[in-house]
């Protein structure tokens, strides 16, 4: 089992995954200090729980926007993959 630790907002988290998938959570945690810092900059340390709950809320709004976007590509992959595909199969 994996370990990352990680600094969020001056506090120090140590989290476990799977071996392997460390530098994806790290990642994850650089989206994650990117909207503290962009929420920080703008409104100061409003208290850590309130800051973390903002950056989900923004984080949870970037995903719900970049959904349909990513059914239109899918849709799309879906319409090569019957055109392309040989006769008689998909």
């Amino acid at each position: 089992m994996g370990q990352v630790a990680l600094s969020l907002n001056g506090r120090m988290y140590r989290l476990a995954c799977e071996d392997g998938e460390e530098e994806r959570l790290r990642a994850l945690a650089a989206c994650v200090k990117s909207k503290l810092t962009t929420l920080i900059d703008e409104f100061g340390q409003v208290g850590e729980t309130r800051l973390m709950v903002m950056a989900a809320l923004l984080l949870a709004d970037d995903l719900l926007d970049s959904q349909p976007s990513l059914a239109t590509l899918d849709d799309q992959g879906d319409d090569l993959t019957e055109t392309d595909a040989p006769k008689g199969k998909k």
